[in-house]
């Protein structure tokens, strides 16, 4: 079958867009912010279907809630 078209933003899935990783230290702090951190669909991250968007919204925000309680021991 042949595509043709698209149920539009309401039946979407996936959409592409976000704030760019350079933008971003490895623990997802935002370089011009600090204390500021992004996670999940706010990125510009985007997986296949299948729930590889929701294991990465998930473990995006393990991560920066580690980094973030790290940060706080440290001062």
């Amino acid at each position: 079958f042949a595509v043709t078209g698209t149920l539009g933003m309401d039946a979407a899935q996936v959409a592409l867009g976000g704030v760019k990783l350079s933008q971003l230290t490895p623990s997802l702090e935002v370089k011009s912010h600090p204390g500021l951190y992004l996670t999940g669909e706010v990125l510009d991250v985007t997986g296949e279907c299948g729930g590889y968007n929701l294991h990465w919204a998930w473990l995006s925000g393990i991560l920066a809630a580690q980094a973030a309680v790290a940060k706080c021991h440290l001062t």
